[in-house]
């Protein structure tokens, strides 16, 4: 299991390609870990309202929706 800092911001979503979390760092906007497991602090989450229009509009998943 690889451990990040404590203090790295990160978004974490589902990826229904691989089948895991991805988890993206704030600071970069890249993936830098896909896991099957993943424990976090002060968690908050994030639904962006265009990117949830979009899947109504477009009939399309995408990554709107993140801790």
């Amino acid at each position: 299991m690889e451990i990040m800092s404590n203090k790295e911001r990160v978004d974490v979503y589902w990826n229904i390609n691989k089948k895991c979390f991805s988890v993206k760092s704030c600071k970069t906007g890249k993936v830098i870990l896909h896991t099957d497991k993943i424990s976090l602090e002060d968690a908050k989450f994030v639904v962006r309202q265009s990117g949830r229009e979009r899947v109504l509009r477009e009939k399309q998943k995408n990554v709107h929706a993140f801790v």
